[in-house]
């Protein structure tokens, strides 16, 4: 009795293979019948008629303070460091191009780029020969301007934050 559902169990494990082998067949079993149709794209104009306007200043209003709101909560963040003496602990790789991750001590991250061409270089450099600190904050029109001091009075070398991070 066994040996006949083994003979049924490979017959169905059989056909199964032979169909989707089979292209044709293969096609018919997952087909829907419909054609692809080609992908019509609509303007803002079209969509939005004479209101597009309106909204693209609002959107970009919007976008304006989300900005001023982040370069706020970026520049407090780094007085917070700057008076509390927060020592740098890490520097990795961001997701973005030529932009640092820079770990302090108390778990805050700061996304930040280079001010000028070696800027980098002198962070890794500095904090290589022992511990930087944050010892001057300016804001700016595209980040705020952090200026990191060797806790050995040694060397500084200047950063442009541009955001926060999560630690990992």
């Amino acid at each position: 009795m066994e040996w006949v559902v083994l003979l049924a169990f490979v017959i169905v494990m059989g056909a199964t293979v032979m169909v989707l082998r089979d292209p044709v067949r293969r096609g018919g079993l997952v087909r829907t019948g419909r054609t692809p149709r080609s992908v019509s794209t609509v303007t803002d104009e079209e969509l939005f008629g004479e209101d597009a306007l309106d909204l693209e200043a609002a959107f970009l209003a919007v976008q304006a303070d989300a900005d001023a709101d982040r370069l706020r909560l970026v520049h407090l963040r780094l007085e917070d460091l700057r008076t509390r003496q927060v020592p740098l602990r890490t520097i990795r790789a961001s997701p973005g191009p030529a932009v640092a991750r820079l770990g302090f001590a108390d778990g805050t991250v700061i996304l930040a780029r280079s001010a000028s061409t070696g800027d980098l270089a002198a962070v890794v450099r500095l904090h290589h020969r022992g511990g930087l600190v944050v010892s001057d904050v300016d804001e700016i029109s595209d980040g705020v301007v952090m200026r990191l001091a060797a806790t050995s009075g040694r060397g500084r070398c200047t950063m442009i934050a541009v955001g926060l991070d999560q630690s990992d």
